[in-house]
């Protein structure tokens, strides 16, 4: 979507640091000292970083879902898929609010 931006970079800076954390997995099993640093990450990563990334991102991601979906058309392969990415988000956007509520409201810390 050529309307994110920095978003973009954040997304997939995110999905690199959970790439990172599977491959330290097998590493933790050979070097100890690897564990500390993989249970950090993944404390951090999975339940904080998970619900930060949602919210921070959501107004960016919606609003470049409705400028694409606007913009609507299917004259090239990139505009295809980021027209269908638009529509993606714009499907499951409403469903992540109802999980965040569900699991902020049922899961207080």
């Amino acid at each position: 979507m050529r309307n994110l931006g920095s978003t973009f970079v954040y997304l997939v800076v995110y999905v690199v640091l959970i790439v990172i954390y599977g491959l330290m997995i097998p590493l933790s099993m050979v070097f100890k000292s690897i564990d500390n640093v993989k249970n950090y990450i993944g404390n951090k990563l999975f339940m904080n970083g998970t619900l930060k990334l949602f919210f921070s991102q959501f107004p960016p991601i919606f609003m470049a879902s409705l400028i694409n979906i606007y913009n609507f058309k299917f004259d090239s392969w990139m505009e295809k898929v980021s027209t269908s990415a638009a529509e993606l988000f714009l499907i499951i956007m409403p469903a992540g609010l109802l999980a965040s509520w569900y699991l902020i409201s049922h899961f207080k810390t």
